[in-house]
């Protein structure tokens, strides 16, 4: 993403702490693939399709009752319900 976006160094390092400040999940938990497709299902029900890589974020947010944070309202009709989500603001880069 980082890439497409043509992020420059301030937003790459910013991006880089992070990945290595939250913890690694395994998906190996069956867990994470029964989430994701109740989120799934549940989404295009509520006419709320998502992208699949956001269906895994909130199947991961879910199961391991992690806050979401995003940037953007995609998690919106799982929140509270499903999910904890948090509203990020991005900072112009400086």
């Amino acid at each position: 993403m980082s890439l497409q976006w043509n992020w420059g160094s301030y937003r790459q390092r910013q991006l880089e702490f992070l990945l290595e400040y939250f913890p690694r999940i395994s998906l190996e938990n069956s867990l994470f693939a029964v989430a994701y497709a109740a989120i799934d299902a549940l989404s295009e029900r509520a006419g709320r399709p998502m992208g699949k890589n956001d269906v895994w974020l909130a199947a991961i947010a879910h199961v391991t009752d992690y806050t979401l944070l995003t940037t953007d309202r995609d998690y919106d009709h799982l929140h509270p319900h499903l999910l904890t989500r948090e509203l990020v603001q991005l900072s112009p880069e400086g």
